[in-house]
């Protein structure tokens, strides 16, 4: 009788730990297939391909957002998305509160007051605008920039995915004593726990020294 209950219990057992190789067997051919999947999305999106910058010989402050948005993207303008604070900051900081209604204008308003445009990111795949959804990128080089634009010695990035992807392809620069850098929060609207005059007071530290001049 003993022995009959130990070979049941034995094939309960091994039928347990069937079950459950079953089991991780179908769990890892499905990560597999998600992984696979996800692949095959990314070979067959659109490459996404950044600005140029936005700067004369003048700037000393560079602002970096990390790749431009859908919105943007179509419009060939930086911060183009209707809800996105950033031109508002500026107006606010340089222009009395208006936003000039000419894309080049408020270009060069900027650089009027020695601040440039550009993203960390040259070139990625995303889907959507979100920064959570951008991979495979390909960084801009600041170093050939700098060089060539030598009185830029402050660095403000729109946001930690700008900053992320700076200092993942420039550590060198990073540990210049040189450089200062801000690292701001975002003026999309994604980031919507960050208000106007939140976002005013922050970025406004980090101008001070245009703002003032």
């Amino acid at each position: 009788m003993l022995t009959k209950h130990i070979i049941k219990a034995k094939s309960q057992i091994v039928n347990i730990i069937l079950t459950f190789r079953l089991f991780i067997l179908k769990f890892l051919s499905t990560l597999k297939s998600l992984y696979y999947n996800r692949i095959e999305v990314i070979l067959f999106m659109e490459r996404l391909i950044g600005f140029a910058p936005s700067i004369d010989e003048n700037c000393t402050t560079i602002i970096l957002g990390s790749m431009p948005s859908v919105k943007s993207l179509e419009q060939q303008q930086y911060y183009a998305h209707p809800q996105n604070r950033f031109w508002k900051l500026m107006a606010i900081f340089f222009n009395e509160g208006i936003i000039p209604t000419i894309y080049q204008e408020r270009l060069e308003l900027l650089r009027k007051n020695h601040i440039a445009l550009w993203d960390s990111i040259d070139s990625c795949i995303r889907e959507g605008s979100l920064d959570s959804a951008i991979c495979d990128e390909v960084p801009n080089d600041f170093k050939t920039l700098f060089a060539k634009y030598p009185k830029i010695k402050t660095i403000c990035f729109n946001g930690g995915k700008s900053f992320q992807c700076f200092k993942k392809y420039n550590k060198d620069i990073l540990k210049d004593e040189t450089y200062t850098f801000y690292t701001l929060p975002s003026t999309s609207p994604a980031n919507a726990k960050f208000r106007l005059p939140m976002l005013q007071e922050v970025w406004q530290q980090a101008l001070t020294r245009h703002i003032n001049k």
